[in-house]
C-alpha cells in the first residue's frame, strides 16, 4: 500500500509564508494521526479478536466442504447407478440385435434360397411350355 499521501509534509519555499499551506499541512498531520491511530486499534483487535474469528470461520468453511463431499457422494452415487442402468440396458440390447440379426440373416438365405426355387420353377415352366407349343 502507497501510505505516502499520509506523511505530513512542511509548507517549503514560498508556500512557507502563506498560512493557507500551513493549515493544509496541519490537515494533513491530522489526517495521518488519525490513520495511525485507527491502524494502532485495528492491530490491538486482530490480536484479541483475529485468531478465534479465523478459527470460526475456517471452522465454517470446513462445514461447508463437508456437506458439499455429501453432496458429491450422492451424485457420483447417481451417476454408477445410471451408467450401470445404461450398461445393462445396452447388454439386454446387444442380445436383442443379435437376435434380430440372426432372424434377418436366415430370412435372407431363405429368401435366396426361394427366389433360386423360383427361378428354377420358371425355367422348367418355360420348358414344358415350349415342349407343349412344340407337340401342337
Amino acid at each position: 500500500f502507497d501510505l505516502s499521501r499520509y506523511d505530513p509534509v512542511a509548507p517549503s519555499g514560498a508556500a512557507a509564508q502563506k498560512p493557507a499551506a500551513w493549515g493544509e499541512a496541519l490537515r494533513a498531520a491530522e489526517t495521518s494521526l488519525e490513520h495511525n491511530s485507527i491502524r494502532t486499534a485495528n492491530t490491538e483487535l486482530l490480536g484479541m479478536y483475529g485468531v478465534n474469528a479465523w478459527r470460526a470461520h475456517n471452522i465454517g468453511l470446513e462445514d461447508v466442504n463437508e456437506v458439499h463431499r455429501k453432496r458429491l457422494a450422492v451424485e457420483k452415487a447417481k451417476v454408477v447407478e445410471i451408467n450401470r442402468k445404461r450398461q445393462h440396458l445396452q447388454l439386454g440390447s446387444a442380445a436383442k440385435l443379435q437376435k434380430l440379426e440372426d432372424r434377418y440373416v436366415t430370412s435372407v438365405h431363405k429368401n435366396r434360397r426361394i427366389e433360386g426355387q423360383c427361378l428354377a420353377l420358371e425355367k422348367e415352366i418355360e420348358a414344358l411350355e415350349k415342349a407343349a407349343g412344340g407337340g401342337k
